[in-house]
């Protein structure tokens, strides 16, 4: 089942329901004009904002899974990758599907379809220990250096030039450094030397990016989610939640199915509005345009 809050009020505006088997996995995906992407098993459904079928589709995965997705922050794209194919049977392949039809832009098999990776648009970005590789249809791939001397943790776009990615720091993985398409730092976000970093959540305008992470490496995990502008060192808004403490608790975190786990966040498309899960509770918060003084 799935919730639709109106982020003003938080009043419930839509409920879906929807049959899932205990060996689905699920997943949403944003699509544009106010339209989703609903992920079950190895099948993917677009959805109208009333909730009305527009299209669905069925992905060739050999186990009724995928292995892993990732939306583009700008809804237009995502990637699926799963074990299957056409020819292959048990080959791994990464799909990458535009949100208006769910058809197919790009496929890769192989070595090619293992991560890490992450997606703007039609833009690929690949990483290796301290490279990363910009692909994009019709074009040659750009081999890029970066000056980071390790990768940790996530990678993900803030915008089509700018993505963000963890580096170690004194302690572990503690620091994120926001860099260029063409490998230069434009700035790094040293966070708690105890704790660690996740993912940067952009908003659909490419502004704004909230940073997911654990103040402690050790129980208790003190989760928190900071939001800063593009270009900017100084918090916009930087939330404390607490770990859920019911091991029953569905949430979906990046440190697995565990009782530390507090769920995750999103940024709304402008970047003003920010949500969060912790357990079964999902808060949204207003986000300043400027940062507090």
């Amino acid at each position: 089942m799935a919730l639709f809050l109106d982020a003003g009020r938080g009043d419930v505006i839509k409920k879906g329901d929807w049959p899932v088997k205990s060996s689905d996995r699920t997943w949403f995906f944003p699509a544009q004009n106010g339209q989703l992407i609903l992920g079950i098993g190895d099948e993917l459904s677009l959805y109208s904002p009333d909730l009305s079928l527009v299209s669905e589709r069925t992905m060739p995965a050999s186990y009724g899974n995928f292995l892993m997705t990732m939306a583009s922050p700008d809804a237009n794209t995502f990637l699926v990758q799963y074990v299957g194919g056409p020819e292959i049977k048990y080959a791994w392949t990464l799909d990458l599907l535009e949100t208006t039809h769910l058809s197919t832009l790009r496929s890769w098999t192989g070595d090619q379809a293992h991560p890490p990776w992450t997606v703007w648009g039609t833009q690929l970005a690949r990483f290796s220990e301290h490279d990363m590789r910009i692909e994009m249809p019709a074009s040659e791939p750009k081999e890029v250096p970066t000056t980071i001397e390790l990768y940790c943790g996530d990678r993900s776009f803030i915008n089509q030039e700018t993505l963000a990615v963890g580096k170690f720091g004194k302690g572990g993985c503690n620091t994120v450094a926001v860099i260029s398409t063409d490998g230069k730092i434009l700035q790094q976000l040293h966070f708690d030397s105890k704790g660690f970093v996740g993912v940067a959540r952009a908003s659909r305008n490419g502004r704004f990016f909230a940073i997911e992470g654990y103040a402690s490496q050790r129980i208790p995990w003190k989760p928190f989610v900071i939001v800063f502008r593009l270009g900017s060192d100084r918090p916009l808004l930087a939330i404390d939640l607490p770990p859920a403490s019911d091991s029953s608790e569905v949430a979906f975190g990046m440190l697995g199915g565990s009782p530390m786990e507090w769920g995750g966040a999103v940024l709304s498309p402008g970047g003003d509005l920010l949500a969060v899960r912790a357990g079964p509770i999902v808060r949204v918060y207003r986000v300043p345009q400027e940062q507090p003084q």
